[in-house]
């Protein structure tokens, strides 16, 4: 007979057997339950290997270190250094493991974040995992590899832990952001600029609306396509620029080893032999230069030979006129910024020389090279002169140095916005379990008339200034993209029901105003795993969680898991009602707050010192009526009115807004009768 199995032996086969099941994903793109930036979510079932915890999978904790000895870093659970592999030894559940996993392998491959949760669902075994998302595709890809790995681990098998690290490298440099895009991205979250980027490229949008600026690469939209076109052009360029008395480098572009030697009897017998990209070649030898030009010419860019003079060569770089860096060119490369920042150390005479030089060719980003002794010294006291500019797409694709991405990219923000500028608009966003669209609807005819470009999503659709916009993908999302990216909108209104952000997140990062209406604690998102009123709380809370520190958060004052947001405000908190003045709001308006309820036949807009009234005709909203406006309208139509109230609406323009409205709905119900 064989020798007998173990316990150990016995417990591996069997769970080696099981597996790890994932289902349910989506990617939260904007601001969500679980944090501000996007994550991806996926529903994992750990089956029977909830009856597992890690400290009973013989050998799996030490497999874990061997295999991801970096996870010693992961502070989970003790704030500390191996906090989670202490999580590992003591006993936790494959969910929790597959998180970490996947920030792992996310963070190996070179992509930014490392947010990560791990959280139970209702049904045994079942858990909902949320990992930070910057290239979605390769994060699922991750999540799907961690998988594997933990499983492998568990089931004493080999994984080849370094075949897919590199692959997920592989994947991260097919779509990674040029640096400096991803440099402008972390300045303008620096800053508070709304930042995204269009189509998976390296296109951003830095603001919103009416407010926002485009940008890609070293373009904005202040980059003339005729200047874009002179600066391309060796010849057109360098005669404008002579033609304003600056001092520039003769020379030409060539295309044959004949035109070179032509060329170097015209400027030589010493030239500077270069294309764009390529760093100049000084040389007076007719077979170095036809060296020169072959190996330059199998490169398939313009040849240049020019003149040569004694001294370095140096970039000058200029964001709207403002000079930015200043740096040596390294030997034998042509990389931007790789030298010593001499910006401090560059004479005022060949700064405004470059500068000029940009506003001759019509640049607003430009990389100026000179050739001079010493950038130091008066540039008309020395032999120097401008050997070259180029634009600003043409530069930044060979900018890779951390420092000189960090100066043009706050450099770029400051040139697109004023100093008390941060591309925003008014974004108002409603949230809850009932009434959001009504809401909305009855928003956009309050401020309508207020003179102001008003784009709405909603499930109603998507209108810019009443007109109705085709169709969207979804009326989450993607709606409020459309009105967002538009660049005639003034002021925004989103509806964001309940089912929008639990499946996409929020389409903004911050709002003016954010309404929660009410918190039904009955309601469900079964394929999210959010079954009870904690989670829904959760949700929710993210309208809130956005508000801006001068904005102002709007919340209904008689639902009282609605009403505990109000600690969550970084801004004012408005509180209104669906009925009389009550206990809340009296003491809301005691501690210096403001409110909206009803009264009679008007809607009260208070403060403690103040009341103005709107008169709420054929509403009937007196209470105790028997034909007062159902709940949920009475809910809408006084959050509608706190929103266009903190919107600093004048009260004509919302009395006129409210008949409107009052004169709509009774036509509505006399058709229906």
């Amino acid at each position: 007979m064989g020798k007998r199995e173990t316990a150990d032996q016995i417990q591996r086969s069997f769970i080696g057997h099981k597996n790890i099941d994932l289902y349910g994903f989506t990617v939260l793109r904007g601001p969500n339950r679980w944090t501000y930036r996007p994550v991806l979510e996926a529903l994992v079932d750990i089956g029977e290997l909830e009856d597992f915890p890690s400290n009973t999978l013989h050998g799996f904790p030490q497999r874990l270190r061997a295999w991801l000895p970096s996870l010693v870093e992961h502070r989970c659970s003790y704030g500390e250094t191996g906090g989670f592999l202490r999580r590992v030894d003591e006993g936790t559940w494959p969910a929790h493991i597959l998180e970490h996993v996947t920030l792992e392998l996310q963070n190996l491959a070179g992509l930014p974040g490392g947010f990560g949760r791990a959280r139970e669902t209702s049904q045994r075994g079942v858990y909902t995992v949320a990992v930070s998302a910057f290239e979605e595709h390769i994060t699922e890809l991750a999540l799907r590899r961690a998988r594997d790995l933990v499983l492998a681990a568990i089931a004493d098998e080999t994984f080849d832990v370094g075949g897919t690290v590199a692959e997920l490298r592989e994947r991260v440099a097919q779509s990674k952001l040029s640096p400096i895009t991803f440099g402008i991205i972390k300045a303008a979250e620096k800053r508070g600029v709304p930042c995204q980027r269009l189509v998976n490229c390296d296109l951003l949008q830095l603001g919103f609306g009416a407010k926002q600026q485009r940008l890609r690469l070293g373009e904005t939209e202040r980059t003339s396509a005729i200047a874009d076109g002179i600066a391309r052009d060796y010849r057109l360029s360098k005669q404008l620029l002579a033609s304003c008395g600056l001092p520039v480098l003769e020379g030409q572009t060539v295309e044959t080893a004949e035109q070179a030697r032509a060329a170097q009897a015209d400027f030589g017998p010493a030239v500077r032999v270069r294309t764009r990209t390529h760093a100049a070649a000084t040389t007076s030898d007719p077979a170095r230069l036809h060296a020169l030009f072959t190996s330059l010419a199998a490169t398939d860019e313009e040849v240049i030979v020019e003149q040569d003079i004694q001294g370095e060569t140096f970039h000058l770089l200029l964001v709207g006129g403002r000079l930015v860096w200043a740096s040596a060119q390294a030997a034998g490369t042509p990389e931007v910024g790789s030298g010593l920042d001499l910006s401090t150390r560059v004479h005022p005479s060949f700064t405004n020389a470059a500068a000029l030089a940009a506003r001759v060719i019509g640049l607003n980003i430009a990389m100026v090279e000179v050739v001079a002794q010493s950038l130091l010294l008066p540039l008309r006291q020395q032999r120097a002169a401008i050997a070259g500019i180029t634009t600003g797409a043409q530069t930044f694709t060979k900018v890779t140095a951390a420092p000189l991405i960090e100066r043009i990219s706050s450099a770029l923000l400051d040139h697109l916005f004023n100093v008390d500028e941060d591309g925003r608009i008014p974004v108002v966003g409603i949230t809850g379990t009932t009434g959001t669209t009504a809401t909305a609807r009855l928003l956009a005819q309050l401020i309508g008339r207020s003179g102001k470009r008003i784009g709405v999503s909603s499930k109603d659709g998507v209108f810019l200034d009443r007109r109705r916009l085709p169709e969207p993908l979804d009326t989450g999302w993607h709606a409020a993209q459309q009105v967002l990216a538009n660049r005639t909108v003034e002021t925004a209104i989103i509806e964001n029901d309940l089912y929008a952000i639990a499946e996409t997140g929020l389409a903004y990062d911050r709002c003016a105003v954010g309404v929660v209406l009410d918190l039904d604690p009955q309601v469900k998102i079964a394929a999210r795993g959010i079954d009870n009123a904690e989670q829904l709380y959760a949700v929710l809370r993210t309208q809130v969680d956005v508000v801006l520190r001068s904005g102002i958060a709007i919340l209904n004052a008689t639902d009282a898991n609605v009403l505990k947001m109000a600690a969550l405000s970084d801004g004012e908190v408005m509180l209104f009602a669906a009925g009389g003045l009550t206990p809340a709001l009296r003491d809301h308006l005691n501690a210096g707050g403001r409110a909206v309820y009803f009264r009679d036949d008007t809607i009260v807009l208070a403060t403690a010192a103040d009341e103005q009234l709107l008169l709420s005709r054929d509403l009937d909203l007196k209470p105790g009526a028997a034909t007062r406006a159902r709940s949920s309208d009475g809910t809408s139509i006084a959050g509608a009115v706190a929103a266009a109230w903190a919107l600093g609406t004048p009260l004509e323009l919302l009395q006129i807004g409210l008949d409107a409205y009052a004169e709509n709905r009774k036509a509505s119900i006399v058709t229906t009768a």
